[in-house]
């Protein structure tokens, strides 16, 4: 949806508020957040997008770091 991350947005009406999941198309990564029903379909999916960018943000350092703790042990 924004910049390269090709994203799928699924959103599901829950009482008085929505359940906003954003998936990325290639890693399969989700990211859900929970909105009032007063926000806009643009404001809700920004702010979907954004956490799942947060989120796979958070998984490259752990990968890198597992490698590099791997390669300390020599």
């Amino acid at each position: 949806m924004t910049d390269d991350l090709q994203t799928i947005i699924e959103t599901i009406s829950v009482g008085n508020s929505y359940k906003i999941t954003a998936i990325d198309v290639h890693t399969g990564v989700e990211a859900t957040v929970i909105c009032p029903k007063n926000t806009t379909k643009l404001q809700r999916e920004q702010l979907a997008a954004n956490k799942l960018k947060y989120v796979m943000s958070k998984q490259k350092p752990e990968s890198s770091d597992n490698s590099n703790s791997s390669n300390n042990l020599y």
